[in-house]
């Protein structure tokens, strides 16, 4: 990964947070808008976030691509790891606080970890 495609994706995401954000607020029109967005963060902190930084892992590479599969792959990874982890005792309360900083640092340690092919 290189310096100026992180700068670029993390640009994005604040963008797509932004516009998260409008829409929530149209939808929820009645709420404040700290409540809409406290729960534009916490669906990007649960969902977007973890997932985005796996698919790297994966080698896609296009922003919406990534994005969308993350969307997915990081629902599923907190979700089923959630699970679990309350199966072996750790409260479901934690997990959400717990797992996608643990998903991103392991997806950032896999990428830059993964050796890289000379074309």
């Amino acid at each position: 990964m290189n310096t100026d495609k992180i700068l670029s994706d993390c640009k994005n995401l604040a963008y797509l947070y932004l516009i998260a954000l409008v829409l929530f607020k149209l939808l929820f029109i009645n709420e404040s808008i700290s409540n809409t967005a406290l729960a534009v963060s916490a669906f990007f902190w649960l969902f977007v976030l973890p997932g985005f930084f796996m698919a790297d892992v994966f080698g896609i590479n296009e922003f919406f691509e990534r994005l969308i599969i993350g969307i997915l792959l990081g629902g599923a990874l907190v979700g089923i790891s959630a699970y679990y982890l309350g199966i072996i005792g750790f409260h479901v309360r934690y997990s959400a606080i717990i797992l996608p900083p643990v998903f991103i640092a392991v997806s950032i340690w896999l990428s830059y970890s993964k050796p890289t092919v000379n074309t």
